[in-house]
């Protein structure tokens, strides 16, 4: 009996081991638990906190697409207009180009006429002076014509003369002669 109320102590006393040792497996485990509450609040602080990183930087980069996005519109409108803007003075310069050409082609035309006009002038002044040459050569030409007429004259008249003189001087040497016989 004794032996039984030691086995039965000594199973009490172990029993009464596993307790304490339940125990502050309890309570470790409590703190463990406590701690990983802690942790685990801890943890969801941080990743509530970069939730709202990433919800801010999720709004950030849509107004940045929205920004870019609207950039990229007014690029696109100020291009469409500088090409509308390009093709309106294309062809406004091809208008000035045709009328410049136009212009160009009266003062040509114009020019032609003026040098036409003047060419006819010239042939008209050339015309006169040869006329005049002309008259002035027919002129000269009676001029010498006539010269030369005086000179045939004048010439025939000093023959006429010459031989009347050597007629006379052979009557006047015969009628000495005649006058030498008698």
């Amino acid at each position: 009996q004794t032996r039984r109320a030691v086995e039965l102590g000594v199973h009490a006393a172990e029993a009464e081991e596993r307790l304490l040792q339940a125990n502050a497996a309890v309570t470790a485990a409590e703190t463990a638990a406590q701690a990983a509450g802690a942790r685990a609040e801890r943890e969801g602080a941080e990743i509530a906190r970069r939730r709202e990183e990433v919800d801010r930087a999720a709004a950030a980069g849509r107004r940045g697409r929205e920004a870019v996005e609207r950039e990229r519109e007014r690029v696109r409108r100020e291009r469409a207009e500088a090409e509308q803007e390009a093709v309106l003075e294309e062809a406004a310069g091809a208008q000035q180009d045709r009328r410049d050409r136009e212009e160009m082609e009266v003062a040509r035309r114009k020019l032609g006429e003026e040098r036409a006009a003047a060419e006819m002038e010239r042939a008209a002044a050339e015309e006169e002076r040869a006329a005049l040459a002309e008259e002035r050569a027919s002129f000269l030409a009676r001029q010498a014509e006539e010269e030369e007429e005086r000179r045939v004259e004048a010439e025939a008249e000093a023959d006429a003369a010459r031989w009347a003189e050597e007629g006379r001087r052979r009557a006047e040497e015969e009628r000495r002669q005649a006058e030498a016989l008698a």
